[in-house]
């Protein structure tokens, strides 16, 4: 038996309520946090590098202030992206230690290759936007809707595909199907399972789950997350986290305020921690196995030491967050760029990007296709990142913007940032949208952690959404059809004035 449909939901108008438009009172947030920041920061930071901070704080909050008081049906995607830069850049700025990391040592970072590197992201960030924020035409995203079909056994089929595609991630890892199939189990766990689960948790929200369903998605929280915990892989657990309440935002329209604040909690409280937890369960000290509940309690016993010494002595708070940062932050390998290109490293134009076509084509097609992580490795070696030598452990990447100005000086960030906001912005109309039906939606929040990672190169993010995309349709193609145009079935609701 389905249970009553949920009878509360009201269609988003073309345009919500209009209220007094103040950029005054709008740009005092960003102002408070840039200045409180810059009152507790040990750094001696110069006025642009200030002034560059201020405006990346202020480019998502003024964007999702002007998205609340307009057309409520187009996803917030540029807040949400840019926000990442705000954490990547500004955050370490004033908290960092500011200092580039090389394979022999750490390197003093020059004070105009701070400024220049606020400087770029301002730049790349503007750029960005200026992509996502342009007018596509309406026509492919109202004439090939895919939705889900109105056949019988189509929800089914989801549900097959939800615990088929679990299974398989679960018990095979992404390295069953060898090198060749590393990246397609990679998008079956985290866009094609997510995207089923997604396609249930809607339905559960609007009421019209069945106990089976339920009994799903409530064994599929508990293994997500006890894994990510167990393993000690706390970014899947949290990626899964926030993907679940952008969804219920965009069914409900009301932001989970309580499940944003465990996840911030979560987060700062768990990773002191990690590093501890990996050395002794990963790196077999003490030939350690463990179950996955003495895993998770090593885990919170270790994080509760580091915070416990952080509140008692002043040099390991400072260490502490440090380590938190440097986890997220681009700022210093960016300005490591920018001290060093052109003047040590010349500009490659454009080399970096020759893998983008070549990506595109699966390798259990092509086993000894090139690989993108070619860009990587000339980062990393060029820079003093790692050493050759050791290239086989690691692969780091300096992110899209910070690899534009590689390539291109400081033409790249304004041509490359704008394409990538190009293709967001494709992605939001077609997948995020409120007039898009149940499989681009939950499709397109599926995707928002691979929007969300800006640290990747742009060949791995743009050729990466694209392969994610083409598997997930590809594997649900028995339960969808091309909706006809102006059908809206199971519309996200009017919000709530005052919730957000």
């Amino acid at each position: 038996m389905t249970s009553i449909p949920f009878q509360s939901q009201r269609l988003i108008p073309p345009r919500s309520i209009q209220h007094s438009f103040q950029p005054l009172r709008i740009a005092s947030v960003p102002l408070v946090i840039v200045l409180a920041l810059w009152a507790f920061s040990p750094n001696s930071i110069g006025l642009l590098a200030i002034t560059c901070a201020f405006v990346l704080t202020l480019m998502p909050w003024w964007s999702y202030t002007v998205w609340r008081q307009g057309d409520l049906r187009r996803f917030p995607l540029f807040s949400i992206v840019s926000s990442m830069y705000v954490i990547a850049y500004v955050l370490p700025l004033f908290l960092g230690s500011n200092l580039g990391k090389t394979s022999f040592g750490p390197r003093v970072l020059a004070p105009d290759a701070i400024d220049n590197t606020m400087l770029l992201a301002v730049i790349g960030v503007l750029a960005l936007g200026v992509g996502i924020a342009l007018r596509l035409p309406d026509g492919f995203a109202t004439q090939w809707k895919l939705e889900f079909s109105d056949k019988a056994l189509t929800w089914n089929y989801v549900r097959l595909v939800f615990m088929g595609a679990s299974a398989l991630a679960f018990t095979l890892g992404i390295g069953a199907l060898g090198q060749g199939g590393r990246q397609a189990m990679v998008d079956l766990e985290s866009v094609v399972v997510i995207a089923a689960f997604l396609a249930l948790y809607r339905r559960f929200l609007r009421g019209q789950s069945e106990r089976l369903d339920q009994i799903l998605l409530a064994g599929y929280v508990v293994l997500c997350i006890g894994k990510g915990v167990a393993s000690g892989w706390l970014g899947a657990a949290v990626w899964f986290v926030i993907e679940i309440g952008v969804c219920y935002f965009d069914v409900r329209r009301r932001v989970p305020k309580l499940v944003m604040v465990i996840v911030v909690v979560a987060i700062l409280f768990l990773q002191p921690g990690k590093d501890a937890l990996r050395g002794r369960y990963w790196h077999g000290i003490g030939n350690s196995v463990g179950t996955s509940s003495e895993r998770a309690k090593y885990w919170v016993d270790a994080s509760v030491s580091a915070w416990s010494q952080a509140v008692e002595r002043p040099e390991e708070r400072s260490k502490l967050f440090g380590q938190t940062l440097s986890r997220v932050s681009l700022f210093e390998p960016t300005a490591m760029v920018m001290q060093m290109t052109p003047t040590q490293v010349p500009y490659q134009n454009g080399r970096l990007y020759k893998y983008f076509f070549v990506t595109l084509i699966p390798r259990a097609i092509w086993p000894n296709k090139p690989s993108f992580s070619g860009a990587n490795q000339f980062y990393q070696v060029a820079y003093g990142i790692t050493d050759r030598r050791d290239l086989g452990k690691v692969s780091m990447a300096v992110g899209s913007l910070a690899e534009s100005y590689i390539n291109f000086g400081w033409f790249g960030p304004p041509l490359v940032m704008f394409v990538i906001g190009l293709v967001l912005n494709v992605v939001r109309r077609y997948f995020l949208d409120a007039d898009q039906g149940e499989f681009l939606r939950s499709l397109g929040i599926a995707l928002l952690p691979s929007l969300m990672i800006i640290e990747s190169q742009a060949v791995q993010y743009l050729a990466g959404i694209i392969q994610a995309v083409v598997l997930t349709v590809v594997i649900f193609l028995p339960a969808l059809q091309v909706a006809r145009a102006g059908v809206k079935r199971f519309p996200a609701v009017q919000p709530a004035r005052g919730i957000i």
